[in-house]
């Protein structure tokens, strides 16, 4: 328990601090939590300290030294102090039965990871994969007549569509607990600007991608494996293994996802990964399988739907 501090302790840290004059006897009361009143500004100083002489020499006998022991302390007229104004007690009277409850406070809305202003556009962009459906590719149209290959259609620009089937895949491993509300905020927002249907699917890792073979054939060892159709997207959010700044990343869920990807894209379908974590410490290697959106507020529209109908 700590003990209030009392006019004892500031005439005390006067004498330690050698304050002989009204104005550093004034300062040194107030760091304390007192206020001298202006009736002692006239009141003599307190006389300077001087570290104490020594005893002199007695020289009747050697065996005996005389001493002088003398501790007062001179602290002059009596001071008036008042306690400095800074806090002041509440005067709200308690009632009878006991501490007032807590009022209730209305939570303040969670500002989204990605730009308020451009959150509806980007979760539409999460939503679409690349089809070529786009305006006719001359060029590329061009190159089949050149090197005499069969054009079995018109070749087309890759264009973005809305994907036929929705998948959030939450990697709750690692740091992604922590962003639990603003992934729910995320869904809240695809579910708005998608007419397919939102699947969430929460796991600890990446996600286990169950192949075509063992859909045709009843695997059991996959029953527990997601299944996608053909056009689906599947949108992953995690944080790649990398883990708090207190904590080593984990390398075998960044090649969970770089095998999850292979296998969407067996099965024609996508994979886009969002993840708080910037672009240049994802590898290299899974940055080239599929668009990984980095999950901050510096995130524009614009460069995520370039890299999407780059890549997925």
């Amino acid at each position: 328990m700590i003990r209030p501090t009392g006019i004892g302790d500031v005439i005390r840290a006067w004498r330690s601090l050698g304050a002989s004059t009204d104005d550093e006897r004034r300062a040194v009361a107030r760091l304390l939590g007192f206020d001298l009143r202006e009736a002692i500004a006239t009141r003599p100083a307190l006389p300077p300290t001087s570290p104490p002489r020594p005893p002199a020499p007695h020289f009747g006998s050697s065996s005996t030294t005389q001493r002088s022991n003398t501790s007062s302390v001179d602290t002059g007229d009596e001071i008036e102090l008042v306690e400095f104004p800074g806090a002041r007690d509440d005067a709200t009277p308690l009632p009878s039965t006991g501490l007032a409850r807590p009022t209730h406070v209305v939570p303040r809305p969670l500002d989204p990871l990605f730009a308020a202003p451009w959150l509806r556009v980007i979760a539409s962009t999460l939503t679409a994969r690349t089809a070529e459906l786009g305006a006719v590719d001359v060029r590329g149209a061009i190159d089949l007549v050149v090197r005499r290959i069969p054009m079995a259609k018109i070749p087309r620009r890759p264009r973005l569509v809305s994907a036929t089937e929705i998948v959030v895949w939450i990697d709750g491993v690692g740091t992604i607990s922590w962003f639990r509300d603003d992934a729910n905020q995320l869904i809240e927002k695809l579910n708005a600007v998608t007419r397919a249907p939102v699947r969430v699917v929460r796991s600890s890792g990446a996600p286990t991608i169950a192949t075509a073979r063992a859909i045709d054939d009843g695997d059991e060892t996959e029953l527990s494996a997601v299944r996608v159709g053909d056009g689906a997207r599947v949108i992953g959010v995690s944080d790649l293994g990398h883990g708090s700044p207190w904590s080593r990343g984990d390398a075998s869920r960044v090649r969970g996802w770089i095998e999850a990807a292979r296998r969407l894209r067996a099965q024609g379908a996508t994979l886009v990964i969002v993840a708080p974590v910037p672009p240049a410490q994802v590898p290299p290697v899974l940055r080239r399988m599929a668009p990984c959106v980095y999950w901050d507020g510096m995130s524009r529209p614009a460069s995520i739907h370039r890299l999407i109908k780059e890549l997925g």
